[in-house]
C-alpha cells in the first residue's frame, strides 16, 4: 500500500536517478569514457523495460 512517505521517497529517488542520468550524458561527452556511457545507458533502457514489463504484467488480465 502506497503512504506519504514511500511517495516521498519515489519522488526524491526519481530526482537523484535523473541526476545520475546527468552524470553519464556527461561521461559520453567525453570521448575516453563513450562506450562505457554507452553500455551504462543500454543497461538503464534494458532495466526500464524490464519493469515495464513487470507493471504491464501486473495489469494484465486473462482473456
Amino acid at each position: 500500500m502506497m503512504d506519504t512517505k514511500k511517495a516521498y521517497f519515489m519522488g526524491y529517488r526519481h530526482i537523484a536517478d535523473l541526476a545520475a542520468m546527468n552524470r553519464i550524458v556527461d561521461l559520453a561527452a567525453d570521448n575516453r569514457f563513450n562506450e562505457y556511457a554507452l553500455e551504462l545507458m543500454e543497461a538503464w533502457r534494458e532495466g526500464a523495460v524490464a519493469a515495464q514489463a513487470m507493471i504491464e504484467k501486473e495489469s494484465a488480465t486473462i482473456q
